[in-house]
Order: C-alpha cells, then structure tokens, then sequence
C-alpha cells in the first residue's frame, strides 16, 4: 500500500495521506468566529478532537526509542524488536519521522547535549525493556538531571527506576539498584508499584475520561503509580491502589514520567504500543489543561467543529480518526 503525505505544521503537522482507496485529511482554521478543525475523509470513521495546553510540552519532541542488544534487558529480545516494528509501522501511517531508535551510548550523548544546551523539551525517551542503561542511571547521574531539566520519559516493562542495565558481556547484566524507586522519583516512598503478581485493574482511574476518550484500554497495574502521587494525571485503570497508565512529575523538577503499569501481554501487543504513541502525540502531561474533547462519528466527505475561545499560544489541537488503533493522527501547535 502506497501512502504520500503532505506535511504543512511541526510535530505531525497537517497532514493529508492517500492510499489506494482511502484518503485522510485535516486543516487547522482561524477565522471570525476563532479556531475550527475540519476534517475530511472519503470513507465512514470515528473520531477525537481535543485541545489542550501544557506548559511542560510546550514545544515538539524528538522521539527517542532505547534498544541496545549489547545490553542487559528485563524483557526478551523478541518481544521488543516486535513492539518497535509496530511503533514503526504506526508511525508511516501517521507520517510522523521525528522518532529514532538509540543504544546505551546515544541516548547519553543526547541527554548530555541538552544538559549542555540547558533545555531538554527537544525529546522524549521510550524505554520499553524494563531497565535503565548504566550510561544514563545508577552511577550516572545523567537521567535525573536531565528529567529536572524539564525531559519527558514513556515506560513500560518493569518497575520505572529500580534496575540498571550494563554490558551482557558483563558479570551481571541486569543489577537491581533501587529497591524504593517512587522516593528518588517522585517522591513518595512505595508511589511505584513492585508487584510481581498480575494485578489487573477494573476500576477507572481518577482521570479516566481522558482515557475514554483516547480509546485507551490498558489495566495492567503491576508496576503502576499510586493514586496519592501528586502532580499526575491517572488516564487509566486502578487496582489496590496502583494505576495502570500514570503521567507524573518528576519530583526533582519540571520533568515528566509516563508509566505503564507492566509490559504488553501477547493479547495487547497489537494495540498495546498505540496508547503510548496516543499519550505523546497528544501531548498529555501531567500540568495540561483541557479546552475541548469533542467525539463523533463522521461519514465520508467534510465536517467543521468550533474549538474553544480559550485557546492559547503553544496549545495543541490533536485529531484521531479510529478506534483503538488509528488511520490518521495529527497534532497543530498554535
């Protein structure tokens, strides 16, 4: 299947993409009456219009996806170059390229750079293998000077911060380093789950219509964020106190941490990598305000929503046409 993109906007930007048959479309307007958003396609969809503003993302990110298979991993290799391979691919059918994938050494360099440059809104990092490269943790301090400084990081796999990764050439390729991750990261001793049992969560977490509206559907709250972290949004589900799907400040500074409660089972490794990739292009985080969330279902052709009047300089309109797995993505930043 062929796809051609026009890209007119940063982050995604405003994007028209053609295929064989289907053709999916979007325009950011301003006119009179303010902002609007029409949307065009030549078949029948649902879709999500919501605007918000963060003043932690408030500029576009470069995203980062770590995979170094010279080093250790708490998960195995063919459960992350799969989970990758379907970030790739949902990545062409939104025509979004700012991502790359970096090993242990790369992802220091960048967070380095932009310790040096002192700004770190310039990317985002995925760890999807449950560890942390010694490069950047555990006897370097790069990662939480970095996460101070305003860098936003996406996990799944294990407990956020408790094991270090080193060379598989090593004597101990994965080290447990912090037994108390929630103290060092966000503050509150026990805020991040360490539970080894499958603890699955059926009750909405506190912000779960934001959730709802992205069609996100994840429970898995083994390694989640407890619900008296402050400064968080809970998007997901709740269990015993533990949240499946948690974007929180970093405790030693403007930065954000967005978990996932475990790793993707087999059941959800075809639509597990879509939540993530919904939280960043979105631009959710734990300071956003919301303006609109406006869902629908649109049958071929063209149709307009108006947009709030309190829409701000650096706010985002992001646009979705599907259900738990997309056709079209697309964020305006204003």
């Amino acid at each position: 299947m062929a796809i051609v993109a026009v890209v007119a906007i940063l982050l995604i930007g405003e994007v028209t993409v053609y295929t064989d048959v289907y053709r999916s479309d979007s325009e950011l307007i301003l006119d009179s009456d303010g902002y609007g958003l029409v949307m065009d396609t030549n078949y029948s969809i649902d879709y999500l219009v919501m605007s918000s503003y963060s003043e932690v993302n408030s500029s576009p990110r470069e995203f980062l996806i770590y995979r170094d298979v010279t080093y250790g991993s708490y998960l195995e290799d063919s459960y992350l170059d799969h989970t990758i391979r379907c970030f790739e691919d949902e990545f062409r059918i939104y025509n979004f390229m700012m991502y790359r994938i970096v090993d242990a050494a790369e992802v220091a360099e960048v967070l380095s750079g932009d310790l040096e440059s002192k700004d770190a809104s310039g990317h985002a990092l995925l760890f999807l293998s449950g560890v942390l490269p010694d490069t950047i943790y555990g006897d370097s301090e790069l990662l939480e000077d970095w996460l101070a400084l305003g860098g936003s990081v996406y996990w799944s796999g294990s407990t956020f911060g408790r094991y270090v990764a080193h060379p598989r050439s090593s004597e101990n390729p994965v080290e447990e380093y912090d037994t108390d991750p929630g103290d060092r990261f966000l503050g509150v001793s026990g805020g991040i789950g360490t539970s080894q049992s499958d603890r699955r969560g059926s009750d909405p977490s506190a912000d779960r219509y934001i959730g709802d509206a992205l069609n996100m559907f994840y429970d898995n709250c083994n390694y989640g964020v407890r619900s008296d972290v402050p400064d968080s949004l809970f998007i997901g589900y709740e269990s015993e106190g533990y949240n499946s799907v948690s974007v929180c400040r970093y405790a030693g500074g403007t930065g954000q941490i967005c978990i996932f409660g475990g790793r993707f089972p087999p059941s959800d490794m075809q639509t597990g990598h879509s939540n993530i990739i919904k939280v960043f292009i979105s631009n959710i985080s734990y300071d956003s305000v919301f303006f609109d969330i406006i869902e629908g279902h649109k049958g071929s052709g063209s149709i307009g929503v108006q947009l709030s009047d309190n829409l701000i300089a650096g706010s985002v309109v992001y646009v979705y046409y599907g259900s738990m797995l997309g056709t079209y993505a697309c964020a305006y930043r204003i």
